[in-house]
């Protein structure tokens, strides 16, 4: 089976769970393709979903046995492993908060205990975090005094907090954990509105510990934008996470205001396709119509096909996605390399104070910047930007969803 083919099928399953029937395209499967999608389900961390749709009700009746073991061996592992990942995040913000340092729980944690309502269901790797940028240091300390360390030993390099988060910390048995203080690297240029985040949060439990987790507004629009960030490569879950948001909150979603702040923060592109394929390919309860009446400019049917097929595992030439988006020419990618090394080169005063340890209103902030370019230069040669080196689609999908 082609992966374009199995991440159909997959799409058309999941779609049961909310409130569709199983496509007939799944009647004439043969066993040994079964075998294939349980496969990609688990590559695509969809498994524990599937398992959960369709363990204890008729609809398993639609699905080979041995397909069903498959999912529910998933679902049993994820749920052993985020377990052990919740009693450990437990103890990291309970250590967090003894600081009395604030801290807002991004993706999968977030997701998993209080969209889902099943930690099993939701697949995670490591456990992100969001603090103010005064505490960044303060926190990344903390769990270093606790037994973290560094991810490779980095240790706290000023300029590997140039992007969205601090370096990885790891434990051993530990999550990998990743402070984030802003929730997109400068030489992005995307602009979320960090003290905006805090000001929406809502309150949610970890566990027995209270913490913070983004507004489902913040949350839809960084999904779309990390998916996009990531070139949609990691299959169709950011999907089910859209899915979810839409049929846990439902009517206590303002889409009007998700649109707005997807356009403030330059992400209204990668927003829109999110909900789009979440809506036609999975039969959430999203107002699409609301939402397709401000497309955004670019975002035609062939493009949207395109990507897609991307998010589904087709192999897909993405050139003529990247032309109708509006990808620069040669003088234009000069122009936007010129952009991003200056950002780069001229972060702003609360990324230096992180770096270097300083308070944030502290006008030596301003002495540091000759710092910041003599480090670049001996480091990199010249002022370049950080990018995902071998990752040219991903990068290029990235730049030209930005608006």
């Amino acid at each position: 089976m082609t992966p374009g083919k199995g991440g159909e099928v997959i799409l058309a399953l999941l779609r049961s769970r909310y409130g569709g029937g199983v496509d007939a395209r799944v009647d004439d499967i043969p066993c040994a393709e079964w075998d294939d999608l349980a496969r990609l389900a688990c590559r695509w961390r969809v498994a524990p979903l599937l398992y959960d749709t369709f363990r204890g009700t008729e609809r398993r009746k639609e699905v080979p046995p041995g397909f069903l073991e498959r999912l529910r061996e998933s679902y049993l592992g994820w749920a052993a492993k985020n377990a052990q990942v919740f009693h450990r995040l437990v103890w990291i913000l309970a250590a967090l908060r003894q600081k009395k340092i604030p801290a807002i729980v991004l993706k999968g944690a977030h997701l998993a205990g209080e969209v889902y309502g099943n930690i099993a269901l939701r697949p995670m790797n490591d456990v992100d975090l969001l603090v103010k940028s005064p505490d960044a240091r303060a926190a990344h300390e903390t769990l270093v005094a606790s037994g973290y360390r560094p991810y490779q030993g980095e240790g706290f390099r000023p300029d590997t907090a140039c992007g969205a988060h601090l370096p990885n910390l790891s434990r051993t048995g530990w999550p990998v954990v990743e402070i984030h203080w802003t929730l997109s690297a400068p030489s992005k240029g995307l602009a979320a509105d960090s003290a905006g985040l805090w000001e929406r949060a809502r309150k949610i439990r970890i566990g027995d510990e209270g913490s913070l987790g983004l507004s489902p507004e913040d949350l839809l629009v960084h999904l779309g934008y990390h998916a996009c960030a990531h070139g949609y490569a990691d299959g169709p879950l950011f999907l089910c996470d859209v899915a979810e948001i839409a049929t846990r909150w439902g009517g206590r979603i303002d889409w009007g205001h998700a649109m707005r702040l997807a356009e403030a923060w330059g992400a209204s592109k990668s927003f829109y396709l999110a909900a789009r394929m979440a809506a036609e390919c999975l039969g959430a309860d999203i107002p699409f119509q609301e939402i397709d009446r401000r497309r955004p400019p670019g975002i035609d049917e062939d493009v949207y096909l395109g990507l897609k097929a991307r998010v589904l595992g087709e192999p897909h030439d993405i050139s003529g996605i990247l032309s109708r988006l509006g990808t620069p020419g040669r003088w234009g990618r000069f122009a936007e390399f010129g952009r991003s090394a200056a950002r780069s080169a001229f972060l702003s005063r609360e990324a230096v104070a992180i770096m270097y340890g300083l308070p944030m209103d502290s006008r030596r902030c301003y002495l540091y910047y000759p710092v910041r370019w003599a480090e670049l230069l001996v480091r990199h040669g010249i002022l370049r930007e950080n990018t995902r080196h071998g990752l040219g689609p991903i990068v290029n999908i990235d730049r030209a969803m930005r608006d």
